[in-house]
């Protein structure tokens, strides 16, 4: 291995560890503010949720990153310069959210890899270098994402305060865990339809449904005897899994899609040949490894944020917010899109909020911690952008 190649390999690591500080907010904090878990327990099944969503499913966002931003056509006369820049962008995405975990912001690391890498086309070789179409895409899904979970856990949560009581609640019981399974095996299914024989795999899923519909719904009956804060915290901590399952899956390839371009140009000995590649399995399970190293050493100030600042969460609220979170990132990933599972998140917070605020009538946002949230979001793509810029210019200077 050139010393290059581990070098980036180590870049890749740190980036991946401060992604995972940074987004562990976005599949724990409602859990950990709702009471449901202690952090440490939040911590740890996010690291197991984490690692298998990257390892199983990461391949497709990892391939759309890594080639359908920055073009690897203008790259082919000079594939070092290629190299450099994906070290560039890797160390410019770390920097950011390193910041941003200091100051306790859930910021998109989205945003930030997609910055950096439109920023270190445009340095090195102008903006024929960047695919705006893509970036089009990418910029309505970001708009949309916390809409379509705001919208979702407003909807479920109405319906929860509206439907279900503590007289009702062993009768939605069923009800209540068929849908939380279906909703989660529905946006799994469509991450990957190639797993297994296509006829086969139905017939399992069906038969291991059954199973888990039954377990937990023999569970949530056990746990109805003492009222509906412990239902929905047992709830809630399937959700919880279900995000950081989701978190895995989608933004593994924030942190390893630049580490995937160099490891094929280093391999290759020439630059990328097509927009496709072949994403190792190694890899996938290093972004895993890293994000799973980040969050259970640096993400306890970005939990703070999402899970009590924005609004007050309890067991039924946090459900409603990370199962709406789990459903808008799992098909976006299914469509191979780089979302923001930043913006999910607090968008199904905002939207438990309103949700909140329509059966109490008092005001449940602290829209003053929601304007420092948002001001960071903007900031990231140019922040990031700058950065990855001024570090290429610069390290293209040093190694001339």
């Amino acid at each position: 291995m050139s010393f290059a190649l581990f070098f980036l390999i180590l870049l890749a690591v740190y980036l991946a560890a401060m992604l995972g500080a940074n987004d562990v907010a976005n599949s724990m904090g409602t859990s950990v503010g709702s009471g449901t878990l202690s952090l440490r327990k939040a911590i740890a099944l996010a690291g197991i949720a984490e690692f298998t969503g990257a390892s199983l499913f990461g391949h497709r966002v990892t391939n759309a990153i890594a080639t359908g931003v920055v073009s690897p056509e203008v790259f082919r006369a000079d594939p070092n310069q290629l190299l450099l820049g994906m070290g560039t962008v890797m160390l410019a995405c770390a920097i950011w959210l390193n910041f941003a975990n200091w100051k306790g912001l859930p910021v998109a690391s989205s945003h930030a890899i997609i910055g950096a890498l439109v920023g270190f086309g445009c340095i090195a070789q102008g903006i024929q270098a960047i695919y705006w179409h893509q970036i089009g895409i990418l910029s309505l899904a970001w708009l949309i994402t916390p809409l379509v979970s705001g919208t979702i856990s407003f909807l479920l949560l109405t319906f929860m305060h509206t439907w279900i009581s503590s007289s009702t609640l062993s009768e939605w019981i069923p009800w209540l865990s068929v849908g939380t399974l279906g909703l989660m095996g529905l946006s799994v299914n469509h991450i990957d339809r190639g797993l297994g024989d296509r006829f086969a795999m139905p017939i399992v899923g069906f038969g291991l449904g059954a199973i888990a519909v039954s377990g937990l719904t023999l569970r949530l009956w056990h746990k109805s005897k003492e009222g509906m804060t412990p239902v929905f915290g047992q709830l809630q901590i399937l959700s919880a899994g279900s995000v950081a399952f989701a978190h895995g899956s989608n933004d593994v390839g924030n942190a390893i899609a630049p580490l995937a371009v160099a490891v094929a140009i280093v391999t290759n000995g020439t630059a990328l040949q097509s927009q496709e590649l072949t994403i190792p399995l190694w890899l996938l399970v290093l972004g895993g490894m890293g994000i799973v190293l980040g969050l259970s050493i640096f993400g306890r100030k970005v939990i703070a944020t999402v899970g009590s600042e924005i609004t007050a969460i309890e067991p039924q609220s946090g459900f409603a917010a990370e199962l709406s979170t789990a459903v808008t990132v799992l098909l976006a990933s299914s469509l191979s899109l780089s979302v923001s599972s930043t913006h999910a998140l607090v968008g199904a917070v905002l939207g438990v909020g309103l949700a909140k605020r329509l059966n109490t009538g008092t005001n449940a946002i602290d829209w003053g911690v929601m304007k420092k949230v948002v001001m960071a979001w903007l900031i990231t793509i140019p922040a990031a952008a700058i950065l990855a810029a001024g570090l290429f210019k610069l390290l293209s200077m040093l190694t001339e």
